[in-house]
């Protein structure tokens, strides 16, 4: 007699099934308890949506998670900071949470209706730093935080500014060495009683891109594989100099695509031997994709009206600025679990330099010759939900 077959479920299936429903129940718990915050699902996250313009922080996260029976475990960094594998967004932090049954879930927390911080944070200081300017008041002027902070970086307190202009922020090649592109870099340009302009290069907190440039083409998605072409380009100095080898890359990402477990080790980082030959090629792009010709401001903390503020208007400038190479390091696109924490579909390029004695202003004081450690990332990925690299971006972290 044949008996009935009997429905087996797969681990992974029967886990997607639990992480579903308890998903769901998750989400009802958060509408219940904080109704101004709109829940979906994307990504293999939930994502909460502010809908009344007001942003929770992580505090007011972690006690809401606490009032529905998650645990806190960790913040993730946004994927376009480095390439986390756990992370579920290139903008915005992941938190990874788990409930009673101890099961991971991510929980990721946009913008809603405030949409890009960003750039809503440069509008903002746009506006009120050309309002201070169109009065022509002095006192006024320095009542705004970062043109205080700026004159005093100048060491020119009494300095007036008499003209205001919005920056074109153009797209700029990566090129072996750095260019003077002050006009293409600036968010906004001053100008004083002389006519004289100062290009201002303004970031937020968040804000650790500095340059971002396409590889459209040096990677193809060819059947259910990515191949890499023979095509020549520009970065291929770079991409030798720091040992990178295009098809590992190729080769990881496949099985990324494919989800076939790389080879143990394919996670680690590779520490990369350069002479000074190879350090004098990497600098040189590096400087290239921040070129020189205006002056960095960066937010220091959120809201704070605290700015980092540098000179980088010469190539020396931007020659001690980035300073000296102090180490390489490489990954490589890999897949070892199904559940994407353990798995990476791009290539990062790691960077550490300490800078020459640098001036800079930060926490609202002025110091001559600081020597900072920098650590620059430069990522081969797919900006989009694709996996062939297609562009590679430069993180200032």
């Amino acid at each position: 007699m044949n008996l009935p077959r009997k429905r087996i479920i797969s681990i992974n299936t029967l886990y997607r099934l639990i992480t579903e429903r308890t998903g769901a129940d998750i989400k009802k718990d958060i509408a219940r308890i904080a109704p101004d915050l709109k829940t979906s699902t994307k990504d293999g996250s939930i994502r909460l949506i502010p809908t009344a313009g007001k942003i929770y922080t992580d505090d007011e996260l972690k006690e809401l998670f606490s009032k529905i029976g998650l645990s806190f475990e960790r913040v993730i960094r946004p994927a376009n900071v480095l390439d986390e594998p756990e992370s579920k967004s290139s903008k915005f932090p992941t938190y990874a949470v788990k409930d009673a049954q101890g099961i991971t879930h991510y929980i990721v927390q946009g913008r809603g209706t405030s949409g890009n911080v960003g750039m809503n944070f440069e509008e903002k200081i746009r506006t009120s730093v050309e309002s201070a300017i169109t009065s022509g008041d002095i006192n006024q002027q320095n009542s705004i935080p970062l043109l205080k902070q700026f004159k005093d970086f100048l060491d020119e307190p009494q300095l007036v500014f008499t003209d205001f202009k919005h920056g074109r922020v153009t797209q700029r090649p990566l090129q072996p060495k750095p260019n003077n592109a002050g006009d293409a870099i600036a968010d906004f340009i001053l100008y004083d009683t002389q006519k004289a302009p100062y290009y201002i290069s303004l970031k937020n907190t968040d804000g650790n891109t500095f340059s971002n440039n396409g590889i459209r083409g040096m990677f193809k998605h060819v059947g259910n594989q990515i191949v890499a072409s023979n095509e020549v380009f520009e970065i291929d100095p770079l991409l030798a100099a720091v040992n990178l080898d295009k098809q590992k890359v190729a080769k990881g990402a496949t099985e990324y695509l494919t989800r076939v477990p790389s080879k143990p080790g394919s996670n680690q980082k590779q520490v990369v031997t350069i002479d000074d030959n190879k350090k004098e090629i990497i600098k040189g792009y590096l400087e290239s994709a921040f070129d020189y010709g205006y002056y960095y401001v960066r937010e220091k903390g959120k809201g704070t009206n605290d700015f980092f503020i540098t000179s980088l208007l010469t190539s020396d400038d931007l020659e001690n600025f980035i300073g000296d190479i102090t180490s390489v390091e490489i990954d490589y696109p890999y897949f070892f679990s199904a559940n994407g924490r353990q798995a990476r579909k791009g290539a990062n390029i790691y960077i550490k330099t300490t800078s020459k004695p640098i001036k800079i202003l930060e926490h609202g004081d002025v110091v001559a010759n600081k020597v900072m450690e920098h650590k620059f990332v430069l990522q081969l990925r797919n900006a989009a939900r694709g996996v062939t690299p297609i562009q590679i971006n430069g993180m200032f972290i």
